[in-house]
């Protein structure tokens, strides 16, 4: 059986060691004269520079890692995974694939997300998205995986494929974008006091909120979030 949030932190903490160890001094050439005139940022750019961003990450050696170190027993054709990747980000139905398969592919999704990461922590330097309040990402135009409040009480959501944090509307529902002021907080679970769920009265949907000065046992957001999967 796969441990999908075991993967996943071990995929965050790859990812990390990815950014740290980069030689970001090479898409100087490729990207010097991107015009930051549009959201999200990844429209900016030409399949030529997006194309070479994602050859660095190199997918099958990163997702085949994964599945050596957690003893998963799945071999990998690359022209059949190709194609059913493509499949599946295009949000087609993929035939006779299981539930374990369809998980690789979206971690095949989220590695490839390392690339967009790639670009916004080469690009942050020049990026304002102060005035952005869309419920997609500015940059890659994934959608929100979770939202935080930090230490001044500003919300923010965060992407769910390149880990990017844009600040959001307090009152505004992130999934139907209403801001009528519908929204109720409330804690799901009294023993993690560091979450609270946040309940649209409008859309009825759902999602979690990570309170920032109430994570003292974690090195991380990612890490907090990480475990409230195991919650919610």
């Amino acid at each position: 059986m796969i441990n999908g949030i075991e993967i996943l932190k071990e995929l965050h903490s790859l990812k990390e060691n990815f950014i740290k160890s980069y030689n970001f001094k090479k898409l100087e050439n490729i990207l010097n004269n991107v015009k930051l005139e549009k959201f999200p940022i990844i429209e900016n750019l030409n399949e030529f520079q997006i194309r070479t961003i994602l050859e660095d990450v190199k997918l099958f050696e990163i997702l085949t890692k994964l599945l050596v170190h957690h003893n998963i027993k799945y071999r990998i054709n690359p022209f059949t995974f190709e194609e059913n990747f493509i499949k599946f980000i295009n949000g087609e139905i993929l035939e006779n694939v299981s539930e374990s398969e369809l998980f690789l592919y979206e971690l095949a999704l989220k590695i490839y997300g390392i690339g967009f990461k790639i670009l916004w922590t080469y690009l942050k330097k020049n990026l304002n998205t102060e005035l952005f309040d869309k419920n997609y990402c500015p940059i890659c135009g994934f959608d929100f995986e979770y939202t935080y409040i930090d230490n001044e009480m500003n919300k923010f959501l965060v992407c769910g494929l390149c880990d990017y944090a844009w600040k959001y509307p307090y009152n505004k529902c992130p999934f139907c974008e209403s801001s009528e002021g519908n929204l109720k907080y409330f804690y799901l679970n009294d023993n993690c006091d560091f979450l609270q769920i946040c309940e649209c009265g409008k859309c009825n949907k759902f999602h979690k909120v990570l309170i920032v000065d109430k994570i003292n046992n974690y090195s991380s957001l990612h890490e907090a979030y990480f475990d409230t999967l195991s919650i919610f």
